[in-house]
């Protein structure tokens, strides 16, 4: 899975729900909550950038790194149009090299929900801990097993635009706490006529618990867990 068909149509999707300006106001104020005032960040599968680009107007040193060629051509031609200079690295966060350190790094929108499988997930983290400076902050946000088993859970749901139709199918595995997405999508071409394509991801919950001991096993210590956009205490029914 790499966002092959989402690539083209995901800013379209996301700004049904999603204000990029405010998850980067968010983002930008636990950072310097936690004493990273300014400095170099970097955005850890970063889709088309276009948080990566608000947190640039914020003033800070932006890089983005994602799995997906179709993403980051995106979000370069998002960053070329706003003249910003902002790195792009195209790498697996698992297998994470970069010759730079960073003061900071983010993940936003469940992207460490994506690596399902533990092992990984804790080398992925401890890649990202190499890739920052001593004293170093990450911030970033995770699906919980509420959202993903019983807001997703067995649920269809579906968009409708001029341009785009998508069907969301979700299954959710108690056993595996994984959620198990197909996405069928419809893109219409300049004929007129639409094109069906399908991606499937996998996202797998982790309790607040398990976070604490995955981040201590990679070498981070725990700072706060925060209820989406908030500075509530996550609760029982938070989302994110």
């Amino acid at each position: 899975m790499a966002y092959e068909s989402l690539a083209q149509v995901y800013d379209k999707i996301m700004r049904e729900d999603i204000n990029y300006a405010d998850w980067a106001e968010y983002t930008s104020e636990l950072l310097q909550k936690s004493g990273i005032n300014k400095g170099k960040i970097l955005d850890l599968g970063c889709g088309t950038g276009g948080i990566t680009l608000e947190m640039s107007r914020l003033g800070w040193q932006m890089s983005g790194v994602d799995i997906s060629a179709e993403m980051l051509k995106e979000a370069a031609k998002k960053f070329t149009k706003e003249n910003a200079a902002i790195k792009l690295y195209r790498q697996d966060i698992a297998e994470l090299k970069l010759d730079e350190c960073f003061d900071g790094a983010m993940a936003t929108f469940d992207t460490f929900n994506y690596l399902c499988d533990r092992a990984m997930l804790v080398k992925a983290l401890k890649n990202v801990r190499h890739s920052l400076k001593i004293g170093g902050i990450l911030v970033f946000d995770y699906n919980t097993r509420f959202k993903l088993a019983d807001i997703l859970g067995d649920n269809t749901y579906s968009y409708y635009s001029d341009e785009t139709v998508y069907i969301w199918e979700n299954e959710y595995n108690p056993n595996t706490q994984i959620c198990k997405i197909q996405l069928t999508f419809f893109l219409r071409r300049e004929n007129g006529l639409y094109e069906r394509r399908t991606e499937t991801h996998r996202q797998r919950a982790y309790s607040l618990t398990q976070w604490k001991n995955i981040l201590k096993e990679s070498g981070f210590t725990f700072l706060h867990a925060y209820d989406q956009l908030s500075n509530e205490e996550i609760h029982q029914e938070s989302f994110e």
